[in-house]
């Protein structure tokens, strides 16, 4: 989307982050890829949550998608989002 692309490309090459994942269809992985991530994750495929348990030590949520954000930032990882979710539901 509009803003995860944006997102890619700051993360990636402004902040220089060396692992960059992103979550799209299948369909833009590719464009995923040229706007610098390095890994990509269907979104499509319901079991990625459990496949990345606690690998990631920042998460840039356009999603809102507080139930996965828990499977798989690190303990003591930060979440970033710009969707509404419950405070209950932060990790």
């Amino acid at each position: 989307g509009g803003v995860g692309h944006l997102a890619l490309q700051l993360l990636r090459h402004h902040f220089g982050f060396a692992e960059v994942a992103a979550t799209c269809s299948a369909a833009k992985a590719d464009c995923c890829r040229a706007f610098g991530a390095t890994a990509v994750v269907d979104y499509n495929d319901t079991t990625y949550p459990a496949a990345y348990e606690k690998r990631f030590d920042f998460l840039y949520d356009t999603a809102g998608d507080a139930a996965v954000s828990k499977v798989v930032v690190k303990d003591g990882g930060q979440l970033c989002s710009i969707a509404a979710f419950g405070v209950e539901g932060v990790p």
